[in-house]
């Protein structure tokens, strides 16, 4: 009986301390996750309450920053385009653009007459005719005289504007574009309660300056075949004003424009200088030594201006303001900016986002308003200030700035990056090397101006580059490589000038630094270098000498100084050919080509195929040996 007195009810039955614990700490996590939930609601209703305030009219800020005029160049651009539209006549053909593919086929006809890169979008097709690029551009003589007085005119002027309906009554007639209707304008202003984003910006000019410098950089290789240099000197002088107008917008990509028409522009003029140095008169040599001398050093270095209003403007449309500068990021107005997420549907009429309070919370986790600001400006400050400073003296300083910026590119939102700064910072460092290397198409072209202007008055090539001053140069100009004078050398076939390029190297006396990619002139014979199978794994004594340098800081007097760790698997065939000095404090090493190279083949004339990277003497004003960047075509 006692036995059964002491048996727990089924009812009433007693838990042991284990199942106590376990209720209670059940009973704890419940209170402390609604606890969480919440706080987690109110965030997210506090959060939802918030709007971006728009404190400046970015597209007005920006306006302020181009120049205006009365008498605009861009209209006088557009009338000198308007026949490369699909459906004008060309001229004196009977071809007309039917659409935008017969464009571009003629577009790469361009651009293998002018030697740029061919559109990567055109094609072979041979289904309709397809004009002889010189006939046309001989055809457009009017035409292409109107693109050079707009390239005179000193504002290209062109209205910004995020819209096509925006867009001025000459450009919806050069784009086939119809005219808005006044109700469809009026629906338009209606929708439309926040200033328009500079972020959307349309910069159609900086395509259609680009067209028009490729088309004069064409009629002037028509002019010297036809022995008008005079005429090519003018379509070089333009080619120089039309990249001072895409320069006008303010923006990165037009600066990275105006450099490639700059080049183009310097390439063809050596180029020509090297085939007709002797019959270039001697008024037209001087302006265009005018011309290459008046870029100035702003042009070589990043603008951001414009790119630092677009990042303001985007904070602004993103972060709340408390009235002292900070405020909290708004995931959903972020939104806005991706095509991953729609905040529209399912908004309700008073503009509460429901996506608010799935994420709002996340926005405490985020950098504030201010921190991303300061973030933004300290980083844009260092690069700016940073590219402002030589060639010589700034890559490897660039280069840690975007290491300390680069985790921030792919560290997430909450996890402590940012990813306004990791999306919207641009590739500073890429962008300047490329502005920067203009340096080296300018002091090219100066070179070989100044040396073929030598040449008229003296009738005999300079000895050294400091013969050409100050008559032809006001300094001999620095290898932006080195700091140190461009290399030169007086040889039988004409001078010759190079940078030592990136890797510190004098390899001007080697032909294995002067490359250039295509195909070999059908009446020449080329020394093609073949890449070995699988690529070349072979240690190199250039390696040995790099690694020297990085350790002992300084470059080695002599080959023997490195250490056979420096010269292990270095086949014995690079050493016996090669020779190496310091000249100026650069170092050169030698190697020439013997009978047996297993890199170099001769190809008898007409037999390299395009693409071939054919050993040619560049000659008059050429560098042997360009950064990446330069790299002839």
């Amino acid at each position: 009986m006692a036995a059964d007195h002491e048996r727990p009810s089924q009812h009433g039955a007693t838990r042991g301390p284990i199942a106590r614990g376990v209720r209670k700490t059940l009973k704890f996590i419940g209170y402390a996750l609604g606890a969480v939930v919440a706080v987690y609601l109110v965030l997210a209703l506090r959060v939802a309450t918030l709007k971006p305030v728009m404190s400046f009219d970015s597209m007005a800020a920006y306006r302020e920053l181009l120049p205006t005029s009365d008498d605009p160049a861009w209209p006088v651009y557009l009338e000198g385009l308007a026949w490369t539209r699909p459906n004008q006549p060309l001229g004196e053909t009977e071809f007309a653009f039917t659409d935008d593919s017969q464009r571009r086929e003629f577009l790469a006809d361009l651009d293998r007459l002018i030697g740029d890169e061919p559109d990567p979008e055109s094609t072979d097709a041979e289904s309709s005719p397809r004009p002889d690029v010189r006939a046309v551009l001989a055809a457009r003589e009017t035409q292409l005289a109107t693109l050079r007085r707009a390239a005179s005119m000193p504002v290209l002027g062109r209205e910004p504007n995020t819209s096509p309906d925006e867009a001025s009554p000459e450009e919806r007639a050069y784009y086939g574009t119809p005219d808005p209707t006044e109700d469809a304008a009026t629906e338009a202003a209606a929708d439309t309660p926040t200033p328009d984003m500079l972020l959307e910006v349309l910069l159609p000019q900086l395509a259609e300056l680009r067209l028009a410098a490729r088309l004069l950089a064409g009629e002037a290789r028509v002019a010297e075949a036809r022995g008008d240099l005079a005429l090519a000197s003018e379509d070089f002088l333009a080619m120089f004003g039309i990249a001072r107008h895409a320069e006008e917008s303010r923006t990165l990509i037009g600066q990275l424009v105006a450099a490639a028409i700059r080049t183009i522009a310097c390439r063809e003029i050596v180029a020509m200088l090297e085939r007709e140095s002797g019959e270039w008169p001697a008024t037209d040599l001087e302006r265009l030594a005018a011309a290459v001398a008046s870029v100035p050093e702003t042009s070589l270095r990043i603008d951001m201006v414009t790119e630092r209003l677009m990042f303001e403007d985007v904070v602004q449309r993103t972060y709340s303001d408390d009235g002292s500068g900070d405020g909290l990021f708004i995931p959903w107005a972020f939104a806005q900016f991706t095509p991953l997420v729609d905040v529209t549907a399912g908004a309700n009429d008073d503009g509460f986002e429901p996506i608010a309070l799935a994420v709002g919370p996340l926005a405490y986790l985020a950098p504030s308003r201010r921190e991303t600001l300061e973030q933004y400006q300290r980083w844009l400050d260092a690069l700016e200030l940073d590219g402002a400073r030589p060639w010589w003296d700034q890559r490897r300083s660039l280069a840690e700035i975007e290491r300390e910026i680069m985790p921030d590119r792919s560290i997430g939102l909450f996890s402590g990056g940012n990813l306004l700064l990791a999306l919207l910072l641009p590739a500073v460092s890429r962008a300047n090397d490329n502005l920067a290397a203009q340096r080296f198409e300018l002091d090219a072209a100066a070179i070989a101006i100044a040396l073929a202007r030598f040449r008229d008055v003296h009738s005999a090539w300079p000895d050294s580059l400091d013969q050409l001053v100050p008559e032809l140069l006001a300094d001999v100009p620095r290898d932006p490589e080195t700091a140190l004078p461009y290399r030169y050398e007086l040889r039988a076939d004409g001078p010759l000038a190079w940078s030592v390029g990136p890797d510190g190297f004098d390899d001007g006396a080697s032909p294995f630094r002067r490359v250039r990619i295509g195909a070999a002139e059908p009446d020449t014979e080329a020394m093609l270098l073949r890449t070995p199978p699988h690529g070349d794994r072979t240690p190199s004594l250039r390696t040995g000498i790099l690694l020297f340098h990085e350790r002992e800081g300084r470059w080695p007097e002599s080959l023997e100084e490195l250490s056979p760790e420096l010269r292990a698997g270095v086949p014995r065939r690079m050493t016996e050919h090669a020779t190496y000095r310091l000249v100026d404090g650069i170092p050169v090493l030698e190697r020439a080509p013997t009978e047996h190279d297993p890199l170099l083949e001769r190809v008898p004339k007409g037999e390299a195929a395009p693409g071939d990277r054919i050993l040619v003497d560049w000659g008059l004003g050429t560098f042997a040996d360009q950064p990446p960047a330069t790299t002839a075509s």
